[in-house]
């Protein structure tokens, strides 16, 4: 026999294995399956059911570019490592030196990818958590307009508590004693 890789896309949900018999109709033994698993629908429609375990053996998430470049990078890197070792052995020796000199060339354009392959994952982590930081703002900037709705402006009068001085900033004083500080 000749070994084969199989690569599926596929969608998945994590999903209790009590939850999946009464989704999908049918039971899954309990003695031989664990509880935790995921619902899995391949890209033909069909609907089944992994133990956590071996679902997670077999498949990683890719739900965006970032993830796709980590499951790549973990890929070539693994390469990287088994050029490496091979190039450290008796049989790498054996070879002519027109082979070992390609392969040579070989290793170091791999390890130069997975470089830029991690300069990339990092920029996007970064890209990421600005993004997210910038979502977070926005939302506590809405609680802040959402929860002046309705309120009286009692009086005005100079902040005293803006860390700009001098920048010609006033003091709303809210009804309730809430302040806001505007320009």
């Amino acid at each position: 026999m000749k070994t084969y890789i199989g690569k599926k896309t596929i969608m998945a949900q994590p999903m209790a294995r009590s939850e999946a018999e009464e989704v999908l109709n049918r039971s899954f033994s309990p003695d031989i399956f664990g509880e935790e698993g995921y619902l899995v629908k391949y890209e033909t429609g069909h609907r089944t059911w992994f133990e956590k375990e071996t679902f997670e053996k077999s498949y990683t998430i890719a739900d965006g570019h970032l993830d796709r470049m980590r499951i790549e990078y973990d890929e070539v890197k693994e390469r990287v490592l088994k050029l490496y070792t091979f190039r450290m052995s008796e049989e790498f020796r054996a070879l002519s030196k027109d082979k070992q000199a390609k392969l040579h060339s070989q290793y170091g354009a791999m390890a130069a990818y997975v470089e830029i392959l991690g300069q990339r994952i990092d920029e996007a982590k970064m890209e990421q958590k600005q993004q997210e930081a910038a979502g977070a703002v926005a939302t506590a900037a809405q609680k802040m307009r959402d929860s002046l709705v309705g309120r009286t402006i009692v009086e005005a009068g100079k902040c005293d508590t803006c860390p700009e001085e001098g920048s010609g900033c006033k003091k709303l004083i809210l009804a309730g004693g809430m302040h806001i500080c505007v320009k």
